[in-house]
């Protein structure tokens, strides 16, 4: 019973004095804020980040314009995108996707006053550094997959059967249990019974004539186009 109160003496006084730092610690920090004149609403909603944009971004600078021609540079390369890091081309694709918004926002614009877009070219170069930006990602993430699992594409997966009889791909993924042991698994029907075989050879029936129908009405709706419009380059 002794030992009992002992101990329980002893937490109090230890709960006492972890009181007593954090209650001196706080009036240390009030002392500190009253000699220097800070104010805790101040200290809180002070930052050094970027001042945040609203749609102004989405329409080009004031300053240009009005202007028929405006100054700009060619599309990046792929040699020079190859030369950056992860980081550098993760803000190059924002800063490029948000020129992009801009001047699809400008052409958008021109369009509705009937006016011509100053320099339309910049969209073009546009969408070729985006382009070369994305094949340079493709580059790397195939060769981090080579190197991983020995694909170019990551682990392959395989077709399989569905108990409907049709043929469906399943991606590769990754199991805790093996599958010789994982019984969910292998309670899939990764097979088909030979009655689904006539209901297959009908769906299939009916795709091939959506695919045709389709076909044709493209078909006839480029062949009216170009009867319309015979000096277009119309595919």
């Amino acid at each position: 019973m002794q030992r009992c109160l002992s101990k329980g003496k002893l937490l109090f006084q230890c709960i006492n004095w972890s009181t007593f730092v954090r209650l001196k610690e706080k009036a240390s920090t009030v002392m500190l804020n009253q000699k220097f004149n800070v104010s805790p609403c101040l200290t809180a909603s002070f930052n050094t980040s970027s001042r945040l944009h609203g749609l102004e971004e989405f329409f080009e600078d004031e300053e240009k314009r009005g202007e028929q021609v405006i100054k700009h540079g060619r599309a990046w390369s792929i040699e020079e995108l190859r030369q950056k890091d992860n980081a550098d081309l993760h803000k190059l694709w924002y800063v490029l996707l948000k020129e992009r918004n801009m001047l699809f926002t400008l052409d958008e614009e021109c369009e509705r006053l009937d006016k011509i877009m100053p320099s339309p070219e910049r969209l073009e170069k546009v969408e070729d550094s985006m382009n070369a930006l994305e094949r340079v990602i493709n580059e790397r993430n195939t060769a981090v997959n080579e190197l991983e699992t020995g694909y170019k594409r990551g682990k392959p997966g395989r077709w399989i059967a569905s108990p409907l009889g049709y043929r469906r791909y399943a991606h590769a993924r990754e199991h805790y249990v093996p599958l010789h042991v994982n019984k969910k698994i292998a309670r899939k029907r990764n097979f088909y019974y030979p009655w689904t075989q006539a209901y297959k050879m009908i769906y299939l029936e009916q795709a091939l004539k959506t695919f045709k129908r389709e076909a044709t009405r493209e078909r006839n709706r480029i062949r009216k186009l170009k009867k319309r419009f015979p000096d277009a380059d119309i595919d």
